[in-house]
This record gives C-alpha cells, sequence and structure tokens, in this order.
C-alpha cells in the first residue's frame, strides 16, 4: 500500500506539473508538452538504469572456480583446480571467453529499453555508444519498450510501458519514479528563478517542448 500511495503522489505532482507548464506558452501545443516531459522522463530513467561495469564483468568472469562444459560443472581455479588435456583446457578456455564476449555485449541491454519509447513519440534520447550497440546473443532491447497515446488537446495522455526482462536487475522502476520526481522538482525550480520569462529562456530550459513545431512563443 505504502508504495501504490507513493506512486499516486508522485504521478499526482508530474500531471499537475504538465499543466503548470503548458499554461506559461498558449502557443505551444500540450501534446508537446506531454510528449517532450515524457521523452525527459524516459532520458532520467536512462541515465538512472543501472549497467553492469567492464572492469567488474571482467574480474568476476577472471575470478570463478566453477565453470560448465559439455553440460557439467567443472573447477578451474581455487586451491585445487581440476587437471584437464590441453586439448580440453582448450576448448574450456574458448567456451569461456565466448560467454565472456556475450555479457559484455550485453552490457547496457536494460538501458537500451528506454530508446524505443521516445522513438514512438517522434523524439530521441542520448546514450553511450555501449548502450546502443548493447545485443544478448545478436537480439537488441531498443524493442522491449511502447508508447501508447491516447486523447487530443489538454486530454491527451502518453503511458509509458518497458517489457525489459531486466526492470528489477537495473532497478528501472526507481530509475522512472526517479525520474518522474527530477522533472518535477527541476520545473518548480526554474519557476522560482522566473526561467519562464522569455522564450529564450524557456526554449534554453525546455528545447524539446518549447522549440518544437516551428513554436516561435511568446516575447
Amino acid at each position: 500500500m505504502a508504495d501504490t500511495l507513493r506512486v499516486e503522489i508522485i504521478t499526482r505532482d508530474f500531471g499537475r506539473m504538465l499543466e503548470e507548464l503548458a499554461a506559461i506558452d498558449p502557443t505551444v501545443e500540450f501534446k508537446d508538452v506531454v510528449d517532450g516531459s515524457a521523452t525527459r522522463v524516459a532520458q532520467g530513467s536512462l541515465n538512472r538504469t543501472k549497467a553492469a561495469q567492464a572492469g567488474r564483468i571482467r574480474a568476476n568472469h577472471a575470478a570463478k572456480e566453477w565453470t560448465t562444459f559439455n553440460g557439467k560443472k567443472v573447477r578451474i581455479g581455487g586451491d585445487e583446480p581440476w587437471h584437464f588435456s590441453n586439448d580440453v583446457w582448450s576448448a574450456i578456455q574458448q567456451a569461456r571467453a565466448e560467454r565472456l564476449q556475450v555479457k559484455l555485449a550485453a552490457r547496457g541491454t536494460a538501458k537500451q529499453s528506454w530508446l524505443g519509447f521516445a522513438s514512438q513519440l517522434g523524439r530521441s534520447l542520448s546514450a553511450p555508444a555501449y548502450v546502443l550497440a548493447a545485443n544478448y546473443k545478436g537480439r537488441t532491447h531498443g524493442d522491449n519498450s511502447a508508447a501508447k497515446t491516447v486523447g487530443t488537446s489538454t486530454e491527451y495522455t502518453v503511458t509509458l510501458f518497458n517489457f525489459s526482462p531486466l526492470i528489477e536487475g537495473g532497478n528501472m522502476e526507481r530509475a522512472l519514479l526517479a525520474a518522474m520526481i527530477g522533472e518535477t522538482r527541476y520545473f518548480y525550480v526554474n519557476m522560482e528563478r522566473r526561467a519562464f520569462r522569455t522564450f529564450a529562456s524557456r526554449s534554453a530550459k525546455y528545447p524539446g517542448i518549447f522549440t518544437r513545431s516551428g513554436h516561435t512563443g511568446l516575447n
């Protein structure tokens, strides 16, 4: 119940922020405000989603005492590693090297899952090269998210879906909620600092909202 209430509060505050942000400049469509803010949340979620460090993956790989070879567990390290013929040892090392490359290539697939959401809104996110290239045995995760849009005018809403199997490991739900809280706080800090007085100042803070669709804004 506590988690549900927390999500409701975060969602309510974020919705109020959207309404106040849209009221600043009536020349900007509410859809652009919602899409732009949703994209900013997706970017924040991507940034906050966990990704394994390449150095740690390699260190854990090197420290393993046991591995699987031909369907059986074999001991390759520790105080009493098993002894193998040169051919078998070479095959074990080759199999381990291939598994290591799979793990390294998959680094960033949780972050990658946010990219599809933004693309369905006609937007894009910034991501490190390793995230853009991330794959698990050739399969990318950019299609593990979706955006559902409903309504028009001030009734327009966007729903974000993320189907990544790495939601828990990547801490993705917490990343999403933290991104929504961050955007809400960012808006009210800018309000206090009177950052919305001119179109130039507005577009500097929210380039994905006040500079889209040819809007010139209010002077």
